[in-house]
């Protein structure tokens, strides 16, 4: 999968520790451990990903692994 024209693109050699919030689309592919807030915005998370956060954003598509709590 692709992401989406127009969406933020996190590649799979970056890791994030901490918050993560915005307000437009965004396409995960690296490593995040924290929160992701995306309120208005969908979280795709790519096939690289390892998520470990509680996410709360309005779409969110899972193609990695994910750990945490979701409220999509």
């Amino acid at each position: 999968m692709k992401p989406a024209e127009g969406s933020t693109v996190i590649g799979k050699s970056v890791i994030i520790r901490g918050d993560l919030s915005g307000s437009e689309d965004l396409y995960m592919d690296g490593d995040v451990e924290g929160t992701i807030t995306l309120p208005e915005n969908r979280l795709t998370i790519g096939p690289n990903a390892h998520i470990r956060a509680d996410i709360h954003a309005r779409d969110v598509v899972v193609l990695g692994r994910l750990t945490g709590n979701m409220n999509a």
